[in-house]
């Protein structure tokens, strides 16, 4: 979007607050914000910001809502705008975390907070670090650590495997959230000693008799 035009739909959404037609104004925003072809200028960064949250302070909390969740997804959303959003209630933050594009520094600062809701958001993401989940498995919310093991696309490290299988143990919600991942190594799926439901335990077994039969195969080429 030319900058000329950019100013003009500025302009256009400071009348519509200042007739105080606040719906009309949040609309306007939602399609500045999910046009691909606009860059906020630098130098209106703090006036977007400004006029952004004066237009949603006056508005429903459902309207706020659908317009987080119709946001979401972009990537034209004005960094400390973002993060101005990701301080709201759960019910409203909970798009942005699960889908918008956010460090693992800040993801960090947002669990130490240790708002349930939002970690079960975060544990949504469609890509999760090591140092992320390392965090959220450290917080021991059963929940969370359930939500998190569930996630194919949380990556894990060794010690927090290690910990989700100790919890699994003695927490029937883990069973069948572990055992479904990929990457439980045959010693931890051991570990699993407990009686486990029957898709946890057909799934565990999968996972033993996949290293069996590769340890045969090593015995064999040797």
């Amino acid at each position: 979007m030319p900058v000329d035009d950019f100013k003009a739909v500025l302009k256009a959404i400071v009348v519509l607050i200042d007739l105080e037609q606040y719906p009309a104004a949040l609309a306007s925003f939602k399609d500045l914000f999910t046009d691909p072809t606009v860059i906020v200028p630098e130098e209106h960064v703090e006036e977007i910001n400004l006029l952004f949250f004066k237009t949603l302070e006056k508005v429903p909390l459902v309207q706020k809502i659908v317009f987080v969740k119709q946001i979401s997804s972009s990537k034209n959303i004005p960094a400390k705008l973002c993060r101005r959003l990701l301080k709201e209630a759960p019910m409203i933050s909970a798009p942005l975390l699960e889908r918008t594009q956010i460090s693992s520094k800040e993801l960090i600062e947002i669990i130490s907070e240790g708002d349930k809701q939002k970690l079960l958001s975060i544990a949504n993401r469609s890509s999760l670090s090591e140092e992320v989940t390392s965090v959220m498995v450290k917080t021991g919310n059963i929940d969370v650590l359930a939500a998190v093991a569930a996630n194919p696309n949380a990556k894990l490290s060794r010690d927090s495997i290690e910990m989700l299988v100790e919890v699994a143990v003695v927490e029937p919600t883990m069973d069948g959230a572990l055992s479904k991942r990929s990457d439980l190594p045959p010693d931890l799926a051991r570990r699993l000693s407990r009686p486990l439901t029957a898709e946890a335990r057909d799934r565990v077994d999968e996972i033993l008799e996949t290293e069996k039969m590769r340890k045969r195969r090593e015995f064999v080429l040797r």
